[in-house]
This record gives C-alpha cells, structure tokens and sequence, in this order.
C-alpha cells in the first residue's frame, strides 16, 4: 500500500526539539491523508533516517500520538494511524466538557449575569470604552482567518470580554470578571472545538458594542444576555446533536 513508502514528503529536523517537531510532521501528514486512518506509520528505524534523528526522538514522538489517541503502537507490528488529529482533539475535549458541564453552565449564568451590568455600565460611560473596536477587529480576525483555530479565537473571544468588562468603569467588575474568565478559559476552547461557530459569536459582539455605542443601556444588556445564553444553550445540549464523538 502507498502507505507503508517512505514519507518523501518529509523533511529533516533540526537539533532542537527534535521529537516535537517529529510529531508535528507526522501530525500534518495524517492531517492531510498521506497516512489514512488504518494504515502503518513507516518503522522507527525508517523514520530516524528520513527526519534524521536518532530513534528516540522517533519514539518519544510516537508515544505522544499514541497518548493523544491518534495512532496505536502494537507490539512487533509497528504503529498505526487510530483517527484524525481534528477527530482526536475534539474528542479530548469532549471527554472535558462531559465532566465538567454542571460546573461551567453555573459558571457562565454568574458570568452572564456580570457582563450584563458591565455592559449596561457601559453604554452609559462613553469616556471609559478603551479601544472596544480594536477587540472587536481582532476577534473579527481570527474568525475570519482561522475559523478552526481554538487558542487563537478563544484568545480573541477572552481579550473581546476583557475589554467589555474595562469599558464599565468599575474596578470591581472587571476584577470579577477577570477571574471568572481565567477560570472558563478551557471551556472557551472546548465550545469552540466542539462546534461553537465563531461567525455566530463575532455577529453577538458587533450587536453588543452597537448598543454599548448608541448608549442604549438596556439594549445592550439584552444583547449580552442573548449572548451568554446562547453559549449556555450550546453547553446544555451540543451532546446531543453530536453523535459523532461517541458521547
């Protein structure tokens, strides 16, 4: 099978981070099919003389995809590709949002309801916004640009909710807030790894800082309510909709 060639579309690595920068070659390679789910990885051995490093670079490598779920390494058989690295972080994430969804949902309704102060606040301190449009360009930007990208969204989405929280003014509000959203960070990524869609959340934030600037208080409230709440409905329900994952 065309598998089992030597990867030629590999390349060498340099001394530093060998096995990290093994892994990613090998991570981009099934990405993109040149390993299909089933099929062998080329032998420890083979793939120390393509990448050129020594076979423990190799190893630790395979053992990282192996601990990640996306390959199965079976004793003198060799190691083969399990599933897609998309298919594998979705999964861990999954796993993550079973156990925790109780504690986020009561989480994001104590958040919400903060945020809708913070936005009401808001509209009604023209001189403490900041830069809310720069926050809103730069989510903009990473939807648009990587709308598969988790930590650059979910870094945009934190920094956008930051800067809405700065724009009430209150220094109470935007600590609380602060540490709220440090505490909801990783199930920032795992909604959006599991399905979140950006173009969605990127239409709520436009809509939010329209009211914040029309100085519509409780339009912008509602707004930041629809918002959260959106999210929550998305918590609550997306193991049902999404049977894919084996949930």
């Amino acid at each position: 099978m065309m598998q089992d060639d030597p990867p030629s579309a590999l390349k060498r690595i340099p001394p530093l981070h060998r096995s990290t920068a093994v892994e990613s070659q090998l991570l981009e390679a099934i990405r993109i099919g040149r390993f299909a789910e089933g099929s062998r990885l080329p032998a420890e051995r083979e793939l120390a003389e393509t990448f050129g490093v020594g076979r423990v670079s190799v190893r630790a490598a395979l053992q990282s995809l192996s601990a990640r779920g996306i390959i199965e390494t079976m004793q003198g058989r060799g190691s083969f590709v399990r599933t897609s690295p998309a298919t594998a972080f979705r999964q861990s994430f999954a796993g993550w949002l079973t156990v925790h969804r109780t504690e986020v949902v009561e989480l994001l309704e104590v958040r919400g309801a903060l945020e809708e102060l913070a936005v009401r606040q808001a509209a009604s301190s023209p001189q403490t916004w900041g830069d809310l449009d720069g926050a809103l360009r730069q989510f903009a930007a990473a939807a648009n640009a990587a709308p598969n990208n988790v930590d650059e969204i979910a870094a945009a989405d934190l920094n956008f909710h930051a800067a809405v929280a700065k724009a009430s003014g209150s220094a109470l509000l935007w600590s609380l807030l602060e540490e709220l959203q440090q505490t909801l960070h990783e199930a920032r990524r795992a909604i959006f790894a599991l399905g979140r869609t950006p173009a969605n959340s990127l239409q709520q934030h436009a809509a939010i800082i329209d009211a914040i600037k029309a100085g519509r208080s409780a339009r912008a409230g509602r707004t930041m309510r629809t918002h959260v709440g959106a999210t929550i409905r998305f918590v609550e329900t997306w193991q049902a909709r999404d049977r894919s994952l084996g949930a």
